[in-house]
């Protein structure tokens, strides 16, 4: 039997089989493999040990973790002095004089883990993006927005560090 042989109410029975057959697809190669890995993870965390693992696992989950604690290292910081210093460190790494900043000494958010300060950045696009890759460099950079004003394009960056 042809598809075009088939008419519209033949078709229209179809649709929730093939929707239900695609379902089914989508799910094996997207979803079931994340479903597998939270299981895992979860048997993990429950058994607490390590001592089911095989040694290529254990070398996995270490150098996971040693990862982790390198970037929780990296941009934690005591939240006072961090602050009172970002302007200053600021203005280091943005060495381009076509660049202005403007920064207002705010919380941006209300996390009681981390502070949260926003930057503006205004200037000329390439510079903008030369600037911001220095400042990824140094800081951790949780948001970007561009927008536009008088002319200028303006990026409004959100840097965060973890509180000690």
């Amino acid at each position: 039997m042809n598809f075009k042989q088939l008419t519209y109410r033949q078709k229209n029975r179809l649709i929730p089989f093939a929707f239900a057959f695609s379902l089914v697809i989508c799910w094996v190669f997207a979803f079931s493999k994340t479903f597998q890995l939270i299981v895992e993870y979860s048997s993990l965390i429950e058994n607490g040990n390590l001592n089911n693992l095989d040694m290529s696992e254990k070398r996995i989950l270490t150098t996971k973790f040693s990862l982790q604690n390198t970037i929780t290292s990296k941009f934690s910081a005591d939240s006072l002095q961090w602050t009172s210093n970002l302007l200053l460190q600021l203005s280091q790494i943005v060495s381009d004089d076509r660049v202005g900043i403007q920064y207002v000494n705010k919380s941006a958010s209300s996390n009681f883990n981390t502070v949260e300060r926003d930057i503006v950045l205004s200037g000329v696009f390439e510079t903008l993006v030369k600037q911001l890759e220095e400042i990824e460099n140094s800081f951790f950079v949780k948001s970007v927005e561009a927008y536009e004003e008088e002319g200028k394009i303006n990026f409004r960056i959100r840097v965060s560090v973890i509180k000690n």
